[in-house]
């Protein structure tokens, strides 16, 4: 068995451990021992997790050795992290509940794995990204709903490099609400986060963001995320200026009262960029977090 399957079976011994039925039953469901991975991809953690090397493992000659292909190693890896963020989601619940109910801390210990497998998953996307970030962008347009959410953090982990205009087009399409709608809010937020770091947004985005941030069913996360991101783009978004205005004056999320402030200081500014160098935002996102650190 490789090492990073040993990781994924020690949950095993952890149930066997634990001292209360209680214990045994919250790591039966809510670890995930039966995570089906294709063979490359074990074969690809296996390597990256190697005692001998790990954390220093050569990433590209790691992928290389794995896969013959970029096509094939893209399609894995996309899978895969959909399949383990699902998991590393189920596990961090089930870190909340086993710290509220003092449990066994065998349990927080057996649980820790597949974060450490998301993490080499996506510098396994992050690495196809940089080689061939249209070919991602591609796949990206033809992909499914889990796989758009898992390649659009990839996307703005990545950053857009020279792709602005691919990468935004990708991802406005990608939230244009379809004949239910209804969009994934993951989607949402990636997609929010990274109009606000293209220069520029066209009209498109702007909007998109001012109605996310406008609209209350959204929860607080999604809403503050598209607000910060009106920040980012300065003066070209002032049509959200009323929006900006009604969520500081009367928005009953009290939260998100002082990052309405903020965004209308840098959307009213003359220009996007603040005289001291940097950007207006980014003045506005210091000033925020200095004021928080005297709280």
């Amino acid at each position: 068995m490789s090492p990073v399957a040993e990781l994924v079976k020690e949950s095993v011994k952890a149930v066997v451990s634990c001292k209360s039925r209680y214990d045994r039953e919250i790591v039966k469901r809510s670890f995930k021992p039966e995570i089906h991975l294709k063979t490359e991809v074990w074969n690809f953690l296996d390597l990256m997790y190697d005692d001998d090397t790990w954390p220093n493992t050569d990433l590209a000659t790691t992928v290389d050795s794995v896969w013959n292909d970029a096509a094939s190693a893209l399609d894995d890896l996309v899978s895969a992290h959909i399949d383990l963020t699902y998991a590393e989601d189920d596990i961090d619940l089930a870190r909340e509940i086993a710290d509220e109910a003092e449990m066994h801390p065998t349990v927080g210990s057996m649980l820790a794995a597949p974060e450490i497998m998301v993490e080499l998953v996506e510098d396994g996307l992050l690495l196809m990204a940089k080689r061939d970030f249209e070919s991602l962008l591609d796949y990206f347009d033809s992909a499914c709903l889990s796989e758009r959410e898992s390649l659009a953090k990839i996307i703005l982990m990545h950053g857009f490099e020279g792709h602005d205009s691919h990468a935004g087009r990708s991802l406005l399409a990608a939230v244009q609400p379809p004949p239910k709608g209804w969009i994934s809010p993951t989607l949402k937020s990636y997609a929010v986060q990274a109009f606000g770091k293209l220069d520029p947004p066209n009209a498109g985005m702007i909007e998109f963001a001012r109605r996310t941030a406008s609209n209350r069913s959204n929860n607080q996360s999604l809403r503050s995320l598209a607000i910060e991101a009106l920040m980012d783009m300065g003066p070209i978004a002032k049509s959200a200026i009323p929006t900006l205005q009604r969520i500081h004056n009367d928005d009953p999320e009290v939260g998100l009262k002082p990052f309405a402030w903020a965004a209308l200081k840098s959307v009213r500014a003359d220009s996007r960029e603040h005289p001291c160098g940097g950007t207006v935002a980014e003045h506005m996102r210091s000033l925020y977090r200095a004021e928080n650190d005297k709280r």
